[in-house]
């Protein structure tokens, strides 16, 4: 469970809900140069990193670089909850690398069991996707101002 509290999304979460989900997940393991997650392959699970190093090779985050250990990074999050997920990169291992599993079908059996974490990851994710929001209208904003408006209108 200590893993798992590691992951933005859980953060905030008590021991004993993070136990109950800990039991719902799957160990895996994956050596220097193995994909984790490809770029628009679907998934219906989560991949939380618990301890190794990774690349982003293709897709969103291929120009940021990861250092060092990326333990309670988690890939794919969306998975667990919307059908037909697909990756939006690809990652692969640097180094072996251990994760943990969270298949979309166990995250909703225990959220069925519990209003208590489906409340709290439903705010959660809510929060996630308004900030997501409000960074796209920023960029927007700043790419639209920044444009020339003497420019040809086919620039504009």
């Amino acid at each position: 469970s200590a893993y798992i509290a590691r992951a933005d999304i859980f953060q905030g979460l008590s021991a004993d809900l993070l136990e109950r989900f800990s039991r719902r997940t799957e160990r895996g393991l994956f050596q220097p140069g193995d994909d984790i997650a490809v770029q628009g392959e679907t998934s219906d699970q989560a991949i939380l990193i618990v301890e190794g190093e990774i690349d982003c090779i293709a897709g969103v985050g291929a120009d940021a670089e990861f250092v060092g250990d990326q333990g309670g990074k988690m890939l794919g999050e969306m998975a667990m909850f919307i059908d037909d997920f697909e990756h939006p990169a690809t990652f692969k291992a640097r180094v072996q690398t251990k994760a943990l599993l969270i298949n979309r079908n166990e995250i909703l059996e225990e959220l069925a069991q519990d209003p208590e974490m489906t409340e709290y990851l439903v705010q959660r994710v809510s929060s996630r996707l308004n900030n997501m929001i409000a960074e796209m209208r920023r960029i927007e904003s700043d790419f639209s101002s920044g444009i020339d408006q003497d420019a040809p209108a086919q620039l504009r």
